[in-house]
């Protein structure tokens, strides 16, 4: 351990099932099980917590990202705060939130979300979402990877060139000590691939490419890993689940210890 652990801050923004109080249950549409199953990232809350091993901080966002997405730009309120997903309502017809509602949910939820993200004294951020096999991004290119790590985003809401998120040298440390551990099993590790076009507002708001943190910003690693790896027929598969959640913090640790001279 370097001692460094306890500033990295674990983001975990979509594994929530709730439905915000403001939104009657009676105004929502018949497909919410179907939404939920498409649009949530299952069980991300346990393979992303390494409060037990690292003794990190950590932050999860309770409610669902059908009804309010966290990783979108706030400006984006058809997509931080939808009215429809995967062409299906989230609302009976005549019953959704006006404008006014939606944008209200938007400066509580969403904007109190990174408001506290951004509070945190941390050195490193880990941003922890899963993916399924068939999942395409928003270019049109298909997941056929089982661990997507990025430090990379070029979206039409990112600068020209797109931004980095951390110095040389992190992503390529961690996922060299992914694939040593992994080693043999087939599971393929991918780093800036796929989802390099689609906007994550964490990444944008809270990540960067230089030394230490700058204000509410610190080096930012996003990571995707295919639900397969760890869950069976829809119930976790708990042995998997363990073994990975241990390997993604051994391998935070030893990216934490070469690139010690980065972080402080």
């Amino acid at each position: 351990m370097t001692g460094l652990e306890q500033h990295v801050m674990v983001s975990i923004p979509h594994s929530g099932l709730l439905c915000p109080s403001e939104i009657s249950i009676e105004d929502l549409s018949e497909h919410q099980q179907t939404l939920a199953v498409n649009n949530v990232d299952w069980h991300t809350d346990s393979l992303y917590d390494f409060q037990d091993l690292l003794n990190n901080q950590q932050i999860k966002f309770p409610l669902s990202q059908v009804y309010i997405n966290v990783n979108r730009h706030p400006d984006m309120l058809d997509e931080a705060v939808p009215l429809a997903l995967d062409d299906f309502p989230i609302y009976r017809s005549g019953r959704e939130p006006s404008e006014s509602h939606r944008r209200f949910l938007l400066s509580k939820y969403h904007f109190g979300y990174h408001q506290s993200l951004a509070a945190q004294k941390k050195i490193f951020v880990f941003d922890g979402h899963s993916t399924v096999t068939g999942h395409t991004d928003a270019s049109g290119d298909p997941v056929d990877a089982d661990i997507i790590v990025s430090d990379f985003q070029a979206s039409a809401f990112d600068p020209p060139g797109g931004i980095r998120t951390a110095p040389e040298g992190f992503l390529e440390t961690y996922c060299d000590e992914l694939e040593k551990r992994f080693h043999g099993t087939g599971i393929r590790i991918a780093r800036n691939t796929t989802y390099t076009s689609t906007y994550g507002h964490v990444m944008a708001a809270h990540g960067w490419d230089g030394q230490g943190p700058r204000g509410r910003k610190a080096p930012l690693l996003l990571q995707e890993t295919n639900e397969h790896l760890y869950i069976r027929n829809g119930i976790p598969d708990i042995y998997h689940l363990e073994e990975i959640r241990r390997i993604f913090a051994q391998s935070l640790v030893v990216m934490l210890t070469r690139m010690k001279s980065d972080l402080i």
